[in-house]
């Protein structure tokens, strides 16, 4: 399934990450895959990602959840090491 890499909103950038993560948790896409769409749509939305240099936006995060948004925060920081 291919994923949208651009969004207009940060709802429909939340509703995408959500919908990568569920896939992931599904087992239907591997570590490092997940971690590739992760990078590619947090590098090409980062304006309505994050607020300021490293804060993601509260929109993005209530629409993603704890549990999910911490699958995200593990693979940034994965990356920024």
């Amino acid at each position: 399934m291919e994923t949208r890499k651009y969004y207009i909103n940060q709802d429909d950038l939340g509703q995408a990450l959500r919908e990568v993560i569920e896939r992931y948790v599904a087992g239907n896409i591997s570590n490092k895959e997940i971690e590739k769409l992760i990078y590619e749509i947090v590098d090409l939305n980062s304006e309505k990602f994050f607020v300021g240099e490293k804060t993601i936006a509260v929109r993005v995060e209530r629409k993603l959840g704890k549990k999910r948004l911490s699958i995200i925060k593990k693979i940034l920081e994965k990356r920024d090491k």
